[in-house]
């Protein structure tokens, strides 16, 4: 494994997005540092310290140790190389993973004896080992596990909570041998304040990542199923959530949107590895992925229960971004919400001020005071508590909320 102790480390972090660049930001308070981004605004941008990306504060502290490039020949001098880029699926559900083979071929042109690459990008189980190490060994002309190490550590950087963060998140670490992973997890270890999780192998890790977000879009999916059968009957789903959650062992998970990067790879990548076509994976998320057209169905007839004699709705949708106080619509199911009221002739306004720009058209203000029928609340951000719905809302207008599947009148 490499020679040099920790205080001679020379970091490389590939990718600056919600995961690389905390965790850059930590490493270069101990450690020379350097955060490696193909996006030149976003790097000119980091430099100045200012993040965009960040609706709370957009103004960074920036350690003396960390600097930002986007020219992999400033990571020459480096000796540990993580990788935090994203990895997706395509539309089959099948693995995408070719941000990390360009990064792992980048990587091996800088690659010298001793050296360490550590792996947090989202992947399923073997593709360190049997797609990454190849790639670094053909480029590098480096033995795996002689000339050079890896490491894998599963990224768990929870984006808009302020509570649960890099440094107080324990951090599962794992290496190829029992020296490096060590170093893995002592390197990990000088930067959490809370504590890290070793484990056996690279597979493991790779694992357990995929089953702490699989279990959720997992119950989330079981949730969103119940709530629709017994909406269907007429029952109301929140009543008998809160009900049954007076049970000490109940699981409070709620209904929802499943958006985002996260919880949907998780269970495609969990899922690659099966020998079946359908198992509680699958279902899951076709569960997930159909509930835009369910609550439509839903909604429309409660809409003309409400409104019998209405022939032009008006609807808001509250929300964009896939999950609350964030402004990331990677994934967001809110367009095909939208789409699916447009297909009964149904046309609605999206409003989330704080959502990064996307192709889906917000409005920015409520032109028309009393002009909603129908307001979906799809993601809860806070600044939504304080909206006035009685003042954008027709006599009688409905509110549903998505995550409490229940109705409202405004």
């Amino acid at each position: 494994m490499p020679k040099e102790a920790l205080s001679d480390s020379r970091i490389g972090v590939f990718g600056l997005g919600n995961i690389g660049l905390p965790l850059a930001i930590e490493l270069g308070k101990k450690y020379v540092t350097i955060g490696f981004d193909i996006d030149n605004k976003r790097i000119d941008e980091l430099s100045q310290g200012i993040d965009t990306r960040n609706h709370h504060t957009k103004a960074l502290k920036i350690p003396s140790k960390l600097s930002f490039a986007n020219s992999i020949l400033d990571l020459r001098s480096c000796n540990i190389y993580i990788v935090a880029v994203p990895t997706a699926i395509y539309p089959d559900g099948t693995p995408n993973i070719l941000t990390l083979i360009t990064v792992s071929q980048s990587i091996a042109t800088l690659l010298n004896k001793g050296d360490l690459v550590i792996y947090e990008s989202t992947v399923f189980p073997g593709c360190t080992e049997d797609i990454c190490v190849p790639i670094l060994e053909q480029y590098s002309k480096l033995r795996y596990n002689v000339d050079f190490f890896v490491g894998y550590s599963p990224e768990r950087i929870n984006t808009g909570d302020s509570i649960h963060t890099l440094t107080n998140t324990t951090k599962i670490t794992a290496g190829s041998n029992a020296s490096t992973a060590q170093k893995v997890d002592a390197l990990y270890k000088s930067i959490i304040n809370d504590s890290t999780h070793l484990v056996s192998s690279i597979k493991v890790a790779e694992a357990s990542k995929l089953l702490e977000n699989a279990q959720r879009d997992v119950n989330i999916a079981f949730m969103n199923n119940v709530a629709i059968i017994l909406s269907s009957h007429n029952i109301p789903f929140d009543e008998v959530w809160k009900a049954s959650s007076t049970k000490w062992n109940f699981l409070k998970f709620q209904t929802g949107l499943v958006g985002g990067d996260c919880l949907p790879i998780a269970s495609h990548f969990l899922n690659y590895l099966s020998d079946k076509q359908e198992n509680t994976l699958s279902i899951s998320r076709k569960t997930n992925e159909a509930l835009p057209k369910a609550i439509v169905k839903i909604l429309i007839d409660k809409l003309y229960r409400t409104f019998p004699k209405n022939l032009n709705f008006r609807v808001l949708i509250l929300g964009l971004a896939y999950k609350p106080n964030t402004s990331n619509v990677k994934g967001s199911l809110v367009p095909a919400l939208a789409e699916a009221l447009k297909k009964f002739q149904i046309d609605s306004d999206i409003y989330d001020p704080i959502a990064e720009k996307s192709a889906v058209t917000l409005i920015k203000t409520f032109a028309n005071e009393k002009q909603y029928h129908l307001i979906v609340k799809a993601t809860n951000h806070q600044i939504f508590a304080s909206l006035d719905y009685l003042s954008i809302s027709q006599s009688d207008c409905l509110i549903f909320d998505i995550n409490s599947f229940s109705f409202a009148e405004g």
